[in-house]
């Protein structure tokens, strides 16, 4: 990790389970990097947010996300297994 900054995005309006890219309402392209990680600050920031903002509900996806790239990885021949 490069830093320890945390930071909260727009939504995203695209995501690519297979490169783990990813691409926000405002234009900006994403790419998560390594296995989802229970240890950091992700979860807290973004809950901190949510409250903040009077968000309502929402829905942690990260392990959908995180399934679906394991299961596209495995179907391309050559690629390696996160």
């Amino acid at each position: 990790m490069e830093s320890q900054r945390e930071r909260v995005t727009p939504a995203l309006v695209e995501l690519d389970a297979r490169t783990l890219c990813a691409r926000s309402t405002c234009g900006r392209v994403y790419r998560l990097e390594g296995a989802p990680d229970e240890g950091s600050t992700a979860a807290y920031v973004w809950t901190w947010f949510a409250a903040q903002s009077r968000m309502g509900e929402w829905r942690d996806s990260t392990q959908d996300v995180w399934d679906a790239h394991k299961r596209t990885a495995a179907s391309v021949p050559g690629a390696t297994q996160p």
